[in-house]
């Protein structure tokens, strides 16, 4: 009950981006560490700005990529039983920052 009141308040006093950009500077700062030695050992790798990150899955840019990995794999696996993938294209169904779609070249065999 006091939550909600408390995100009325808020809402009514137009705080809501203001504490939303103070929850992604705490993330930012709580993960700099780790995103920098990824940044370091995966330079190569390309990802969206930490804002898009933040909002759409975690700003540890480690978890970030690798469950991508994972979800993409499985995404693949739950399909190839219902359709033939060769020479199909693959539409995506909103790839936002693009953590699942990224990976799907890799685990397809052309």
């Amino acid at each position: 009950m006091k939550k909600v009141f408390i995100k009325k308040i808020i809402n009514k006093l137009h705080l809501l981006p203001l504490i939303e950009q103070i929850k992604f500077l705490i993330q930012k700062n709580k993960n700099r560490k780790l995103n920098d030695k990824f940044k370091k050992e995966n330079p190569n790798v390309k990802l969206p700005p930490d804002f898009y990150m933040y909002e759409t899955f975690t700003l540890n840019y480690e978890k970030f990529y690798t469950n991508g990995k994972h979800t993409a794999q499985w995404v693949l696996d739950y399909i190839t039983e219902f359709i033939e993938l060769e020479k199909r294209s693959i539409l995506d169904w909103g790839c936002g920052t693009g953590r699942i779609v990224r990976h799907l070249p890799s685990f397809l065999p052309y």
